[in-house]
């Protein structure tokens, strides 16, 4: 699927008052899930653009005193890690992702709960990222219970996946909460 069209896809269906509307019903079924209920580590990606907004998610960790771990994109090709995030607007780095700099590295083992961006999904779980696989090679290393917030123009029927691809195992949308398999 290219990768363009499906930005262009949300560009053209939502506005940025949609997108707000529905960031903020999506944080609230996120809110109210058990996995958020359990989890003490969120790692959390950081909205840029046409992105599902994350802000509430993160400050209502903060809040909870839950520990807040963002991505932070490293050198070598296909490689991120999670770094404590204490939710101040950190710098782009690179690809123009937002990324906390000078902070500890978290293991990806100790997190519990994973809210992870996406072009697309599909309800088996498969997702569609920006290309070079960071969240398939980091989710590769992180057991914990991934959710996925999406714009209802971000679901497909059916998405091709490789065999290293990692699912999702529920999704967020603005009409609701979808938990993809028996993992709670």
């Amino acid at each position: 699927m290219d990768r363009a069209a499906l930005l262009r896809r949300i560009a053209e269906t939502t506005t940025p008052e949609s997108r707000a509307n529905d960031s903020a019903s999506i944080t609230g079924f996120i809110l109210s899930s058990e996995a958020w209920r359990v989890a003490r580590r969120v790692f959390c990606y950081i909205s840029i653009g046409m992105e599902v907004s994350t802000a509430r998610l993160i400050h209502a960790a903060l809040d909870q005193g839950k520990l807040v771990c963002a991505p932070r994109v490293l050198a070598e090709p296909g490689l991120m890690e999670a770094v404590i995030y204490n939710g101040e607007s950190p710098p782009r780095g690179r690809y123009g992702v937002p990324s906390p700099h000078g902070a500890a590295v978290v293991s990806p083992e100790s997190i519990d709960l994973v809210i992870a961006p996406g072009l697309a999904f599909d309800l088996s779980g498969s997702r569609i990222g920006r290309g070079g696989g960071y969240y398939d090679r980091f989710l590769a290393r992180c057991p914990a219970y991934r959710i996925a917030p999406a714009f209802e123009c971000q679901l497909r029927g059916h998405i091709d996946v490789n065999p290293w691809d990692q699912r999702m195992h529920a999704l967020a949308l603005p009409n609701g909460l979808i938990v993809i398999g028996d993992r709670v």
